[in-house]
């Protein structure tokens, strides 16, 4: 081996050998990918009861991580698109995108719109993000205090003893009330 080679090698090697010691190191806090069956594309994590981890897919599955494996939830989707899961399937609405599913039985919002997100409060009942905008369930009937905005997510924060609700719009900003 001639000295240029040699000089080319030896950083390289050093380099391999500092990452695969970087991993078999312990102590370090390290990211690992957790195999879904099929590996299929994710659109959702939830938590779910007990310390579980709900996966939901592309292909219109829920997927439950225990820390140990994944495990398939029937939570009646019929391979719709999941766009919005914040909990147990059987206990939360779930927004997909041919519509709102509900496991209580609750009607849909007036044509059943693209759901891209819930989001379920004590105060101001089960909201709902559509492209056509906002969708409440108060009362027992479904209520549109904000249409023909995109909205695509919803958030609750509470501070200072009041409750404020936040929509995110698709290229208009966020609302919020």
């Amino acid at each position: 081996m001639t000295l240029r080679r040699i000089a080319v090698a030896a950083p390289i090697a050093i380099g391999l050998v500092l990452i695969a010691l970087g991993f078999l190191l312990p102590g370090g806090e390290r990211l690992i990918r957790e195999n879904l069956p099929l590996e299929t594309h994710v659109t959702v994590l939830a938590p779910g009861d007990d310390g579980t981890i709900l996966v939901a897919t592309q292909a219109g599955e829920i997927w439950r991580f225990d820390g140990a494996g994944w495990e398939q939830e029937d939570a009646g989707l019929d391979g719709r698109l999941v766009l919005a899961l914040r909990g147990e399937p059987g206990d939360h609405a779930i927004g997909t995108a041919s519509g709102l599913v509900s496991p209580s039985g609750l009607a849909p919002p007036l044509g059943n719109p693209r759901v891209s997100d819930v989001l379920e409060t004590a105060e101001a009942g089960l909201l709902a993000a559509t492209p056509e905008g906002l969708w409440v369930h108060a009362d027992d009937t479904w209520h549109r205090p904000l249409s023909g905005v995109p909205l695509y997510r919803l958030v609750e924060q509470r501070r200072d003893g009041r409750i404020h609700l936040h929509a995110a719009t698709i290229g208009e900003g966020v609302y919020s009330a």
